[in-house]
């Protein structure tokens, strides 16, 4: 257990990192990805899974109402309460584009970084080696 803007481990100390649905909850995005650097070896992979904003015509738009709205109602039905299903699409607003965390992660020390979509573009697996 740590604070991954402030990692309890000694700078190299692993193979990888990986960091899955967190970088929309954190107040510094750049911090984060540079304590994963930090304590990564060099030639070692980071790893981000993240919501991500589908792209695609029509489908986009759908994935839109279907999130602000329906996830936050059923939420509530199941739940009572609805206020971490409202948080979840808030959040989604604080996510950078793909270049852009793409771009976060070259400027932190990670080549060879990529990306690949998945589920329409919902998700994406982001990732790189630290130099």
């Amino acid at each position: 257990h740590g604070n991954v803007l402030d990692l309890p481990f000694a700078d190299n100390s692993f193979e990888a990192v990986a960091m899955a649905f967190a970088l929309r909850n954190l107040a510094d995005q750049r911090k984060a990805i540079q304590e994963m650097v930090r304590v990564v070896k060099p030639g070692g992979r980071v790893v981000i899974l993240e919501l991500n904003r589908p792209r695609m015509p029509v489908f986009k738009e759908a994935f839109s109402i279907y999130f602000n709205y329906t996830v936050p109602f059923l939420g509530k039905l199941r739940k009572g309460s609805g206020d971490s299903y409202v948080y979840l699409p808030q959040s989604y607003s604080f996510l950078p584009l793909p270049e852009e965390l793409l771009d976060a992660m070259k400027q932190t020390g990670i080549e060879d970084t990529g990306v690949r979509e998945m589920t329409g573009g919902v998700t994406a697996v982001f990732w790189g080696a630290k130099l």
